[in-house]
């Protein structure tokens, strides 16, 4: 989150528009929180919604959470949520050359990242927000999908993993909503749908 917040502030950045997929959401939010004043948007990819003081697993489905738990402690020894190429189809990634190009680049993740609580995240409260749900994906929790309906909730037909496996179609969807944010701010109202 720092890295992210950092970035924004020492290249003096306004107006950005923050993208966060599946744990990502965890991240734009506390991002978000740390320089409000900058970001314009934040979009939400079949991502976790978070509230202050909340870490990943208390917003995960118990079945994932406990799915996850598992990978910790075995095959991540306690440390780590390890990388799993064998199981892509699980996220949508079918294409040979995909499969080969995610596989070459995919690595541990901490497992603190999933235990570890989201500070005060309410200066990110008043920033437009889109959530872009992905039909074809199981991964997004009941209770983000809960709180992701109470913000601009939008239907994709795609798998969880789309910007590798549907990459076009996710630009388009998300150049669209960045020009829907610049009109209604170049007009000051919003625009109809």
């Amino acid at each position: 989150m720092s890295d992210v917040s950092d970035l924004i502030k020492f290249n003096d950045l306004r107006d950005v528009i923050l993208v966060g997929h599946s744990y990502g959401g965890m991240v734009i939010t506390g991002a978000a929180a740390r320089v409000p004043d900058r970001v314009s948007q934040m979009i939400y990819l079949d991502a976790v919604v978070p509230r202050s003081g909340e870490c990943h697993f208390d917003i995960c489905d118990a079945e994932r959470r406990q799915e996850l738990e598992q990978l910790i402690a075995t095959d991540g020894r306690g440390r780590v949520v390890p990388g799993r190429g064998s199981g892509l189809a699980y996220f949508g990634i079918r294409e040979p050359s995909d499969v080969s190009w995610v596989r070459a680049r995919l690595s541990d993740q901490p497992a603190a990242t999933f235990t570890q609580p989201l500070g005060d995240v309410s200066a990110a409260e008043p920033i437009p927000k889109t959530y872009l749900r992905f039909s074809r994906s199981n991964l997004v929790s009941k209770v983000s999908d809960q709180r992701a309906r109470l913000l601009d909730y939008r239907v994709l037909d795609l798998p969880h993993d789309a910007m590798v496996s549907h990459p076009e179609v996710l630009a388009r969807e998300l150049i669209g909503i960045a020009a829907e944010l610049a009109e209604t701010t170049r007009t000051g109202k919003e625009e109809p749908r």
